[in-house]
């Protein structure tokens, strides 16, 4: 996602993560922590979005996964956490 429409990640005192949770998204929907002006605007996100955060998979927990320096700085290289794996943007159950 390239723009707003979503509850971010996380956020901490040192960083805000603006990747997109699939998870935390559809729990705010579902339990109407979510206004309806904000609950449209996540649908209309995914399905603006359907190819990058949908395709082939049920719905992909986190978008972007992590690539590349920011793979290695965050995760430390572990091999778990490699691109659309279980832990980096893949969907539950892996």
């Amino acid at each position: 996602p390239t723009r707003g429409g979503y509850f971010i990640g996380n956020v901490s005192p040192a960083r805000m993560d603006f990747r997109w949770f699939a998870l935390g998204n559809c729990i705010a929907i579902l339990s109407s922590l979510a206004t309806p002006e904000q609950a449209s605007a996540i649908m209309d996100l995914i399905e603006a979005r359907w190819d990058e955060l949908v395709a082939e998979m049920p719905l992909k927990i986190s978008y972007p996964a992590l690539e590349n320096h920011e793979w290695r700085l965050i995760t430390g290289c572990d091999p778990k956490n490699t691109r659309w794996s279980y832990h980096n943007g893949g969907s539950w159950p892996g």
